[in-house]
């Protein structure tokens, strides 16, 4: 087998060894990581992060700054003395969380499911006018154009299928 895969015999011993841990890591997305590393301050990074999905599950924007201050807040009350919440840091935690600095995009968690069907079905009424070339989707471009971006943190997405 390790012929097979080109890898040392001690890697293929440390892989089976660690099986399940593999595992466990790749279905929580760090899969694409070469080492796992713990964290220094586990209970904080915990915190952190769940409080980072309520926020995004509102549809909040996160900045880098407010990231860094939920931290020293956080770690304040678990008892974390000379924690700085440094850009380092703040590094370290998105690359070991996976999370990236993105566009804001749509308004999905505000559009009223009944008003869609309702446009579904009433759809081909309006357009029984006009031919197929006459119908062109602009997908909100008058409506933004000049705006000014809105960009959060969010998770970036990983498509890994576990055997």
């Amino acid at each position: 087998m390790c012929s097979e895969y080109k890898i040392p015999k001690s890697n293929l011993c440390r892989i089976i060894q660690n099986n399940e841990k593999i595992r466990s890591q790749c279905i929580d997305g760090k899969g694409k990581l070469k080492r796992i590393r713990s964290a220094k301050n586990p209970e904080l990074e915990k915190c952190l992060s769940t409080w980072i999905k309520q926020v995004r599950n509102n549809n909040i924007p996160i900045s880098g700054p407010m990231i860094k201050e939920k931290a020293r807040e956080f770690a304040s009350k678990v008892h974390i003395d000379n924690f700085s919440g440094s850009n380092s840091c703040l590094e370290a935690f998105k690359k070991k969380h996976n999370i990236a600095f993105k566009n804001i995009c749509g308004d999905s968690n505000s559009v009223d499911s009944n008003g869609c069907n309702e446009w579904i079905e009433n759809l081909p009424v309006l357009l029984y006018d006009y031919s197929p070339d006459d119908v062109f989707s602009a997908d909100e471009t008058g409506l933004f154009y000049k705006c000014l971006p809105d960009k959060t943190f969010s998770k970036v997405s990983l498509a890994m299928v576990v055997n």
